[in-house]
């Protein structure tokens, strides 16, 4: 059920051809992960249908309207105004998108490094020295 209702909202969005015939060749999440600028810019999935998937979400490093401390260690996605403190120390790397107004406080400590996609969000940054961080602020299409 939710499958179906995900790719009507997603047709509506613009969704490619070829998305729509291979919908089902990858599960929902890996598609959501692999075409994540695309969703971002176009606010999809709905905050409703984010919610009726949230242990999946979670799951998968993907939070939604929610208040968060995080010690990176995998790709994480903040949505819907989210609030999150956010912390990656030692050698670690990785990368957040963070989109639809959330709020991210990042401290990267030692020699770690983060990227970060942001897309409408407001992304503050803590760099303690031997740290790297990069943000990409993309424009609403």
């Amino acid at each position: 059920m939710i499958d179906r209702k995900l790719k009507r909202e997603a047709i509506k969005a613009g969704l490619c051809q070829e998305w729509q015939n291979n919908w089902n060749e990858t599960g929902l999440i890996e598609k959501y992960l692999t075409g994540i600028t695309w969703a971002m810019e176009r606010e999809y999935p709905s905050y409703q249908l984010m919610d009726k998937m949230k242990e999946a979400c979670n799951r998968n490093g993907i939070y939604n309207r929610e208040n968060l401390n995080i010690k990176c260690d995998r790709e994480t996605y903040i949505f819907n105004g989210c609030d999150v403190d956010f912390e990656i120390s030692g050698y670690n790397v990785c990368r957040i998108y963070a989109g639809r107004g959330s709020k991210v406080r990042i401290h990267a400590k030692d020699s770690s490094i983060v990227y970060i996609d942001n897309y409408d969000s407001n992304v503050s940054i803590n760099i303690d020295k031997g740290a790297t961080v990069r943000e990409w602020k993309h424009k609403k299409i």
